[in-house]
């Protein structure tokens, strides 16, 4: 058979205007992205994935950034012990991998460093940041490079600065996982 059919496609979103979309402005080795109430400041390379993070002006998280805690064994007096080491995440690339009207996608590479400067398990952070959304995503990807008889994964993720300004009974942070809501 032939198609002798027009088939006339709609957009999605109606034809929507999405007003001024998601803005990314760089500026001092930063970029700073609005998208309707919430602006992220990311630096182009360093310690954290993002600076700030705002809703609707008011601060809602900082200082945002990859750690690991990785056991180690050693043997102190004869016995067989084990220690845990930490490590800190050193973003060393970002990449803006999508940017639309609503949405946008970055892409951060790095590895994780120790005090005494050891590197370890080369991370992707993805950060999705949606148009008028208060939530932001991000899918973390680690290469396991460690071996395998020593370097035993005890822990590994982000850590963010949140403010804690309520009355103690009332100061909660959800993280969403595959499994539901964690408080």
């Amino acid at each position: 058979g032939t198609l002798s059919e027009v088939i006339d496609v709609e957009p999605a979103d109606g034809g929507r205007d999405f007003g001024q979309g998601i803005e990314i402005e760089r500026r001092d080795g930063r970029r700073l992205i609005t998208a309707g109430r919430v602006a992220v400041v990311i630096p182009d390379e360093g310690k954290w994935l993002f600076e700030r993070l705002e809703v609707n002006g008011e601060l809602r998280a900082g200082h945002a950034g990859a750690v690991l805690i990785l056991e180690e064994p050693a043997n102190i007096h004869g016995r067989t012990v084990r220690t845990e080491k930490e490590y800190e995440g050193l973003v060393e690339r970002v990449t803006l991998e999508e940017e639309g009207p609503v949405r946008a996608v970055l892409k951060f590479e790095g590895t994780h460093v120790s005090e005494e400067g050891e590197r370890k398990l080369p991370f992707v952070i993805r950060m999705m940041i949606g148009l008028e959304s208060e939530k932001v995503d991000f899918v973390h990807t680690f290469l396991y490079d460690g071996d395998e008889e020593r370097d035993f994964l005890k822990g590994i993720g982000l850590r963010l600065e949140v403010p804690m300004e309520d009355e103690m009974y009332n100061r909660h942070v959800e993280v969403q996982g595959d499994y539901g809501v964690f408080h």
